[in-house]
């Protein structure tokens, strides 16, 4: 299977009910870590100037293999992505030790490129947004120690909004640090819950769905917790003022763990940059710490490959799942807050925040088979990576963690969804059915040390992609669906395809060639475009739209719209190769781009390939002249057929008023004035969308199943029924508005 999103196909090895796909060992076991490599060569002064970041990319097992060799042969050899045949892997080592390895390689099919020739310039750029440990000040977008963040909301940002907020801590680390948790609800709190001495912790639970969050369980990850730390300081100040952060948190139990391991988070800061693991004596040797990724008391606990049985490993697993008090507290806390009637968690969504890689990942980690909710992942995923990318335009892959990347046992997102201490009633039964791992910034180019100007882009990036996932793994917020009658004819089928342009047609602006007429009530139309290259691309603005990709060598064609109408529905489909979709209005030397879209159509939808293009917009103004590009993604070349369909038009006239015949659904529709109460808060009728931050006018990459209680764009929710929008039209939503989860 290819996880399409983001255009970077991600394959997932064949899948069957018992035996796992499986690479060749030695394989596994480096991508697993079981090698280790010489990564704790400790650096003088811990400086780093003799230090570069290699990528390898290896063709074939042996150049694998020969690059594992240099795990003993040369004194620092640290991966920072897992080995992998056909994809980059980026490994630290001592500038003196790159003649060596390109010499050795040179007989291989390994490409080897120098990323960053000098690993301490990245420490330096991080340490310029570093607050100092003395410091007990809190800014955000600084790198804070664990005392400062457990400060810092305990004493300053909690207090000042107690109605909605407190901070507990489930228990102590190794050396005695607390690990504390923010909560979050808009219903009752639990503000005594703590551990003293140890007993069980358990807030009370006040009947909402109730979400984990935790980062920095990697110590060396500590973008991790900064970004946590600024997206939840962000939900805490704009609750009064943000209609839909206020219905996030009304609505939900929202636990955040910042600094989950904060003794190697400590460790890291003070004594090695890349230490990993936690700082617990292991008996019999000298080595320190356990990787708590590997330490969860799942049924795969222990396996090899996946993780390490060597104490020296930074994937060591422990001397027994759950050893760690870090991991065992967690445990603890998640099992014992309850469960609903089926033995399933009260915690509808868990989730994992590392870095880096740009991933987001779902179990199994320790088995290439699919999970039995492995349809509802990906679903979830796609939605969650489209928002992230709407953020900032960061390119996320997403698919089951061992596919996706490598095999791991007793990690944390496979025991959440199937714990030892819960044994499944069922064979499609989950404990917190929807747990995940975000693997976020960057894809190399900072890896572990990323500056202090990337925490709050990072902690913009994953509030959005935590949000698009609230509304798959928590239904509930979402009115029910109702059945609408039919209460207008059915649209006329489309004619069948014009023949294609003729040459040159549509190769400009001021060339293209008409796309039907829009003065029409109803109307739709298909025309043949042949797309090859030479065109001219239209100007394009990233900030705009972030779906399309076109430059300035890609080729595009031209189309115009006739004669719009204000307030016409216009939905535009085009199928064929990878097409890039894109509206825009105004004359040819000043043009305003108003939708856009690249990959929500699929070969599982309306196209017979993979990366259509859909577009469903609002066209608002009349007198306008519309243009409609499209284009091929990268260079790609074909013959697409794009499909229009106009709407029923919505005068800006009033709604009519409600007639004494029955209304559908179980309900009256609002009365005349009132705002639409519809999908995310949003006003789908006046052309607004969800963007995966706020209501926007750019049609995003959600999926129509994201809005599961009508058929939208055609039908909206009333208040209490989905309702046809050609029969209701509302005016643009009020200001307070709150988004529906």
């Amino acid at each position: 299977r290819f996880s399409t999103l983001g255009r970077t196909r991600v394959f997932a090895p064949p899948r069957g009910p018992t035996t796992p796909f499986m690479l060749p060992a030695f394989l596994l076991s480096l991508a697993s870590g079981e090698g280790g490599g010489n990564t704790h060569y400790f650096a003088p002064g811990n400086n780093h100037h003799d230090q570069v970041l290699l990528r390898f990319n290896a063709s074939t097992l042996d150049a694998v293999q020969a690059v594992a060799g240099f795990e003993d042969a040369v004194p620092l050899f640290d991966y920072w992505t897992s080995p992998s045949l056909g994809s980059p892997f980026d490994v630290r080592v001592l500038a003196s030790s790159v003649s060596e390895i390109r010499a050795r390689l040179a007989s291989h099919f390994v490409s080897v490129e120098v990323v960053v020739p000098d690993i301490q310039t990245l420490v330096d750029n991080e340490a310029a947004g570093r607050s100092s440990s003395r410091s007990n000040r809190w800014l955000p977008g600084e790198y804070h120690s664990t005392d400062q963040i457990n400060t810092y909301f305990r004493d300053t940002a909690v207090p000042n909004y107690t109605h909605i907020a407190s901070t507990f801590s489930i228990g102590t680390s190794t050396e005695g640090r607390d690990l504390q948790v923010v909560r979050i609800t808009g219903g009752p709190k639990n503000t005594t819950c703590s551990y003293t001495p140890a007993p069980a912790c358990k807030p009370s639970y006040n009947g909402k769905p109730a979400i984990w969050f935790q980062s920095t369980i990697h110590a060396r990850e500590w973008l991790t917790g900064a970004s946590a730390e600024v997206m939840v300081d962000k939900i805490l100040k704009d609750y009064a003022t943000d209609a839909s952060i206020r219905q996030m948190v009304d609505s939900l139990d929202l636990y955040f763990l910042i600094i989950a391991n904060p003794d190697g988070y400590e460790y890291s800061r003070e004594t090695d940059r890349w230490w990993r693991k936690t700082r617990s004596p292991n008996a019999g040797s000298s080595c320190v710490g356990t990787d708590p990724n590997r330490n969860w008391a799942h049924r795969a606990w222990g396996g090899v490959p996946g993780s390490s049985t060597n104490p020296c490993s930074d994937v060591y697993h422990g001397s027994r799942a759950g050893s760690e008090p870090e991991v065992e507290r967690i445990q603890q806390f998640v099992t014992q807050f309850g469960t609903e009637a089926d033995g399933s968690s009260h915690f509808k969504l868990f989730i994992d925040y590392h870095t880096y890689s740009q991933m987001w990942l779902y179990p199994w980690g320790y088995l290439y088979s699919a999970a039995p909710h492995d349809d509802e992942h990906d679903a979830l995923s796609a939605a969650a990576v489209a928002a992230i990318r709407g953020v900032h335009g960061k390119q996320y892959t997403y698919g089951p963690a061992a596919s996706t990347i490598y095999v791991t046992t007793g990690d944390s997102t496979d025991w959440a969804y199937d714990p030892i201490e819960a044994r499944p009633p069922t064979p499609d039964w989950a404990y917190i059915k929807h747990a995940y791992t975000i693997e976020g910034r960057d894809t190399g180019g900072y890896g572990f040390v990323a500056p202090a100007s990337e925490i709050v882009p990072a902690s913009e990036e994953i509030f959005a992609g935590l949000r698009a996932a609230l509304r798959f793994a928590v239904p509930t917020n979402l009115p029910p669906s109702s059945p609408s009658p039919p209460t207008s004819p059915p649209a006329p089928p489309a004619p069948p395809p014009s023949p294609p342009p003729p040459v040159g047609a549509g190769s400009t602006c001021a060339a293209a060639t008409s796309f039907g007429d829009a003065a029409t009530e109803s109307n739709s139309f298909s025309v043949v475009v042949p797309i090859a290259v030479g065109v001219s691309s239209p100007s394009y603005n990233p900030s705009q739209c972030v779906n399309t990709q076109f430059t300035g060598q890609d080729p595009v064609y031209w189309l115009k719209l006739e004669d719009v109408r204000p307030g016409v529905a216009l939905e535009l489909t085009a199928c064929g190769f990878d097409t890039d979709l894109s509206i825009f209005r105004g004359s040819c030397d000043s043009l305003e781009q108003v939708a856009c879209d690249g990959d929500s159509l699929d070969d599982e939808g309306s196209c017979s390939v993979s990366y259509g293009s859909l577009i469903d917009t609002v066209l608002p103004e009349a007198g306008v002249q519309y243009y409609i590009v499209l284009g091929g993604f990268n260079g790609d070349t074909g013959t697409a057929t794009l499909t229009g369909t106009y709407a029923a038009s919505s005068s800006p006239s009033p709604p009519p008023s409600p007639s004494p015949s029955p209304s559908p659904g179980p309900g009256p529709s609002p009365p005349p004035g009132e705002p639409l109460p519809i999908c995310n808060g949003c006003n789908f009728a006046a052309g607004e969308y969800w963007n995966g931050v706020t209501c926007g006018t750019l049609e995003e990459l959600l999926p129509p199943r994201i809005c599961t209680a009508c058929d939208y764009p055609t039908e909206v929710w009333n208040g209490q029924a989905c309702v046809l929008l050609s029969d209701y039209v509302s005016p643009p939503a009020s200001a307070g508005q709150a988004d529906s989860l």
